[in-house]
């Protein structure tokens, strides 16, 4: 039979092998999902200009609500509207 130390020693050196395996497959798929977080500068453009119109509308939208006497819908409509706005000004200076 063998010793105790040996029996742990072999543990220890698998899971040594096993966690080096997991280190290296999480900087691989780390990696991976950088480009992914990252779109191209055109692909970005676009959605940031989609992302304006998205705003506007609903800032229009929010006009035609308050018009037509839903105030708490206005109110609401147009809040997440300006905050969209914001937000893509914000992100279309920073890509500049």
């Amino acid at each position: 039979m063998k010793p105790l130390s040996e029996y742990t020693r072999s543990a220890l050196e698998l899971s040594e092998k096993t966690t080096e395996k997991l280190r290296r497959s999480t900087h691989a798929v780390l990696a991976k999902t950088e480009k992914i977080r990252r779109p191209s500068a055109g692909v970005d453009k676009k959605g940031t200009a989609a992302g304006g119109l998205v705003s506007i509308g609903l800032i229009l939208g929010g006009g035609v609500w308050l018009f037509l006497g839903k105030t708490l819908w206005a109110l609401g409509t147009i809040a997440v509207g300006v905050i969209s706005f914001l937000s893509n000004r914000s992100h279309h200076k920073r890509i500049k």
